[in-house]
């Protein structure tokens, strides 16, 4: 089956297991974890509204929290709302929640399920020299959309596991 770049996760952010449920909402309801680090999940869910599955980013201010990482979240945000490339999932929602945990915010975005580079790699599949053109292709058009936007500075990592492969149509 023939393969090409579904989209383009601007950031890699995860979470502990288990803290989830703070940014499930009457919208949206929590389906699973998808990342985890330190006080940053990325969510799977189910928004009510709309009934397409989202990925919730969430930042939880919590001890040790770097404030100035609201910035460039916040950042993140702004700039996701102005990108329209159909490789990059789009802005959904950007909330603030509450808590005896300090609280946070989340970053609600449209949910593509494809596996990354990465998984894909990791899972023993080696890229024929046809799917690697065609990787570096799409992944070069999608940086030439991107270059437009200033500042970039919301793009905390690119690499393998931030690409994700779906069949092509």
């Amino acid at each position: 089956m023939k393969r090409g770049i579904a989209h383009v996760s601007i950031s890699a952010i995860g979470t502990r297991s288990g803290s989830g449920s703070v940014f499930q909402t009457d919208r949206y309801r929590i389906k699973r974890v998808l990342g985890q680090q330190r006080g940053r999940p990325t969510l799977l869910a189910h928004d009510q509204e709309t009934g397409d599955p989202v990925v919730i980013k969430g930042m939880l201010f919590g001890p040790g929290f770097d404030w100035s990482d609201l910035k460039l979240f916040e950042r993140e945000a702004q700039v996701l709302q102005k990108l329209d490339h159909p490789a990059i999932p789009r802005y959904r929602d950007f909330y603030s929640i509450k808590g005896d945990f300090g609280g946070g915010m989340a970053l609600v975005q449209s949910y593509i399920e494809a596996p990354s580079l990465q998984s894909l790699w990791d899972q023993g599949h080696r890229f024929t020299r046809a799917e690697i053109l065609h990787i570096a292709r799409s992944v070069l058009k999608i940086l030439q959309y991107l270059h437009g936007f200033h500042p970039l500075s919301f793009i905390e990592i690119l690499s393998p596991a931030t690409f994700s492969m779906t069949p092509s149509p």
